[in-house]
Order: C-alpha cells, then structure tokens, then sequence
C-alpha cells in the first residue's frame, strides 16, 4: 500500500520491542531502512453491525496488529505512533 506519492508505510519492530511503541513512517521503497517492516491500514469492525463505525489498525507483514495513537503538540504536526 502506498500513498499518491508512491510511499509506503513501515516501522521499526526493534524499537516496538524495545520501548512498546513505534512512530508511523512513510518514504519511498529506496529510502526504507533494513530493519524498518511494511505496514497497512486495515478497518475492523468489532461487533460486525453496519451501523458501528470502523476503526483502522495497522498491520505488518507478520500479522502483528497494532492501534495507533495519535500525538497532537501545540505549533507541531502531529505524529502517528503504534
């Protein structure tokens, strides 16, 4: 999966299994670090009703399923982390 500048989306799963959280990262396929791992976003839907909103968790290339949390700092974009 990537965005419309043709970036995909990773994260570092030593620094996951380090401090238990990653920071979302996106750059094009020539600029990921070896040790970075692909994600996507993939809606779920936990009782399976129509009428209850979706909520995306990112997913790496093992399965592993992880919400996000999103960090919003005064005069900062805000960051995504998983």
């Amino acid at each position: 999966m990537t965005d419309d500048n043709g970036r995909a989306m990773f994260y570092y799963p030593d620094i996951m299994d380090k401090y238990g959280v990653s920071r979302f990262r996106m750059n094009d396929y020539d600029h990921i670090p070896t040790t970075a791992d692909f994600i996507t976003l993939t809606p779920i839907n936990d009782d399976g009703s129509d009428s209850t909103s979706r909520v995306y968790v990112a997913v790496d290339t093992s399965g592993d399923v992880f919400f996000t949390v999103v960090c919003l700092l005064q005069n900062q974009q805000a960051k995504i982390f998983w």
